[in-house]
């Protein structure tokens, strides 16, 4: 707040008195890659609100607010004092791919090969550190949604509709992009693949960042129904700090899909974000190695990537930004109504922002003023006998600006010239045309006082704020005075 250059001020508490609040010095954010900035014309959305898009915790003088809305962005103000704050960004993981079909099972007359295993969801990326601030600057916050759950392979809507029709499972969902204004961004991870219907197999696993998913070296032709390979084992998804795992190739039997990529540890919160979800492989009862195995899912990566299964992929864990992960690849066995695997869907993102909580604003009165030409304090003001003196002042109470006459009271009293003859003296030369009661003018109260007529009368004004009935006058460090002496 700015405020006008004065002599003296006061501060007391206010009981029972209605005020005006200052104007709010509330800015929309540009949208640069370098931090907060002036204010520009885009349209802010909607406000945050408190129990729907975020959460609000205090422990020790810190303030924590988590943002877990991912329906639509909001705009959230930074509160008045608050001049930095430490954050966390983390994208959508992004969703696990299903697992293909062995075709043939959809009555066609010619053989297919094994379907493979989807592959794991990538994390959501993540970006930490502190900014400068100020209050009353408004960010716009978006939550990145955690990407859909790829269907498994399977033979069209005459089976299942929430299945695909070409036997191939489909890829999972990217995450979404987490923002918080122009301070930070952080994206989604990729879908994973879903695995192929003719013998492709695994599925690559879903990137995050600059880190790539694992990867299957095998080819499509190593995919025999007699393949004593594991191309049908899928990758994991990468994870915010580390690539995903290509599939373990020790036997036909053990097989089993890539692990996710770690995620990144967050010193702020004392978390882990946006693992990798595992990959996923073949049923352990399918050929080849039909008589059994104990091949099964890739782990998910820490920080909320969600494992491969020998059914459906496992879920990221929302609020982490874990991929999901990937869905088992269907065998020679009954219709992929009991036996497909969809991908694991990815877990939503977050916000989270820290900061020193403000103290409170002053819970009283400020007088700014005199302004010229009275002086206050301890100056005598000189002026003739029956001259109009125009006194103007501001006041506040706390922050807010106080415009209402009925809250200010005013006190003439005679004196002893004696008791001020010792004081400094200024001559007043300016005086307004006429006497007014005390009034408001748009910027500051304003009144002009006629001093009674005649020479060497000594007067003491005093300013304060005007009591409820029954309270006892405010203490002499609660005043904006002034001393006149006629002349």
């Amino acid at each position: 707040m700015t405020r006008l250059p004065f002599h003296n001020s006061f501060t007391r508490a206010l009981r029972g008195r209605h005020v005006v609040a200052l104007t709010g010095l509330i800015a929309t954010v540009a949208v640069v890659a370098t931090g907060p900035t002036d204010a520009d014309a885009e349209t802010v959305a909607a406000a945050c609100v408190s129990g729907t898009d975020y959460t609000t915790s205090t422990t020790a003088g810190v303030v924590t607010v988590t943002f877990t809305n991912t329906a639509t962005a909001c705009s959230f103000t930074i509160p008045t004092g608050v001049t930095s704050l430490d954050y966390l960004v983390v994208g959508g993981g992004g969703g696990g791919g299903g697992g293909g079909l062995y075709f043939s099972l959809c009555g066609f007359d010619f053989t297919e090969k094994p379907g493979g295993g989807g592959g794991g969801g990538g994390g959501g990326q993540v970006a930490s550190s502190s900014a400068s601030v100020t209050g009353g600057d408004v960010f716009s916050v978006q939550v990145g949604a955690g990407g859909t759950a790829g269907p498994a392979g399977g033979c069209g809507p005459d089976y299942q509709p929430a299945y695909t029709a070409d036997g191939a499972g489909a890829s999972g969902g990217s995450g979404g992009t987490s923002t918080l204004g122009s301070i930070a961004s952080a994206a989604g991870g990729t879908g994973g693949s879903g695995g192929s219907a003719i013998g492709a197999g695994g599925a690559s696993g879903g990137a995050s960042g600059g880190n790539a998913g694992g990867t299957n070296t095998n080819s499509a032709a190593d995919c025999g129904e007699s393949a004593a390979t594991v191309c049908f084992a899928a990758p994991g998804g990468a994870g915010s700090s580390a690539a995903g795992s290509s599939p373990l190739y020790s036997d036909c039997f053990s097989a089993s899909g890539g692990a996710g990529g770690a995620g990144t540890y967050v010193s702020l919160t004392a978390a882990t974000y946006g693992g990798g979800g595992g990959g996923s492989t073949r049923h352990p009862f399918s050929p080849p190695c039909a008589s059994g195995g104990s091949r099964g899912g890739g782990s998910g990566g820490s920080g909320g990537g969600g494992a491969g299964a020998l059914g459906s992929g496992f879920a990221g864990t929302d609020g982490l930004g874990g991929g999901g992960g990937g869905g088992r690849g269907n065998g020679s066995s009954a219709i992929n109504q009991s036996n497909g695997g969809f991908g694991g869907s990815g877990g939503d993102g977050t916000v989270v922002i820290k900061y020193t909580e403000p103290a409170p604003p002053p819970s009283g009165y400020t007088f700014v003023g005199f302004r010229q030409p009275v002086d206050n304090g301890g100056t005598v003001n000189i002026v003739k006998g029956g001259s109009v003196v125009p006194f103007k002042f501001t006041a506040y109470d706390g922050e807010s600006l106080v415009t209402d006459p009925a809250l200010i009271s005013v006190l003439v009293e005679r004196m002893s010239c004696s008791a001020v003859s010792s004081a400094s003296s200024d001559v007043i030369e300016f005086t307004a045309p006429g006497s007014t009661a005390l009034r408001w003018d748009g910027t500051q109260f304003v009144h002009n006082w006629r001093i009674p007529t005649g020479k060497s009368l000594c007067y003491r004004v005093t300013y304060r704020a005007a009591e409820a009935p029954g309270v006892a006058p405010a203490s002499a460090d609660d005043e904006l005075v002034a001393l006149f002496r006629t002349r």
